[in-house]
């Protein structure tokens, strides 16, 4: 077991606000400097994991809402083309339920939009 004393040390250069906040919360936390700095990279990594942990739950999350978006969007554009196809054989359709088609997919096309810029950022965070 080694001892504190053949532990690696190396000098950094800090800004004086920074020093003082750590020498003060060092104080409060009863710990010397060097171990408010220990437990802040500590912290630090466990929470960088807990972090990465939950972004990944949240792709997963957007992923599985995204490939339901995708079906939605289909399913209501071959409900549109459908639609076209009956005006142009059969001549009018309900107008309402085209104007109720037409925003559907619109918000479905929205839905794939959202749900793909958002799994961008995340997976940009994760590095991924």
């Amino acid at each position: 077991m080694s001892s504190r004393h053949d532990d690696p040390q190396f000098k950094i250069r800090i800004p004086a606000h920074l020093k003082a906040r750590l020498e003060e919360d060092a104080r409060a936390n009863g710990r010397t400097i060097t171990g408010e700095i220990l437990q802040r990279i500590e912290l630090g990594a466990s929470n960088d994991t807990r972090l990465a942990d939950f972004l990944r739950e949240e792709a997963a999350d957007l992923e599985y809402l995204l490939e339901g978006a995708k079906t939605e969007a289909e399913r209501l554009r071959k409900e549109l083309k459908e639609q076209k196809d009956h005006i142009i054989d059969n001549g009018p359709v309900d107008g309402l339920l085209l104007g109720q088609l037409i925003v559907s997919h619109s918000w479905a096309l929205e839905r794939v939009a959202d749900y793909e810029r958002r799994l961008r950022r995340i997976k940009r965070v994760l590095g991924e």
